[in-house]
């Protein structure tokens, strides 16, 4: 008998779908950051972000820097137990911590990827 693997290990395994893709826009919405890749992915991020060690804001400057993002392809995808990161190539490296400082936070990410008009949600708590 295979032991199954945590749902927050088996979603976080998903992001995998990201390398190579090309964000094709990136938005701070309110408190969340949502990147929309090429392919039909989306991924919301729902704590704090950071990109190149700054913390993104829901300011000009926060949405300037996330633009800078755009256009750009995934290079990699590092999964650690208290955040994710993704390496652009030849850019920025985007951080997400995976605890919350507000104790009931939600959710801290959603990843959707679309497939024939059909949608397969995954997020992690």
């Amino acid at each position: 008998m295979t032991a199954k693997a945590p749902d927050s290990v088996r979603h976080l395994q998903q992001l995998d779908e990201l390398i190579t893709r090309v964000v094709r826009e990136a938005e701070l919405i309110h408190d969340y950051v949502q990147l929309r890749f090429h392919g039909d992915i989306v991924l919301t991020l729902n704590h704090v972000v950071e990109l190149d060690g700054q913390q993104l804001s829901n300011s000009a400057s926060g949405r300037t820097l996330l633009a800078s993002i755009v256009g750009r392809t995934v290079g990699d995808v590092a999964r650690a137990a208290d955040r994710i990161v993704l390496n652009f190539r030849d850019g920025p490296t985007l951080t997400m911590s995976l605890q919350s400082a507000e104790p009931h936070s939600g959710e801290a990410l959603q990843f959707s990827a679309h497939r024939v008009a059909a949608a397969l949600p995954y997020s992690v708590s």
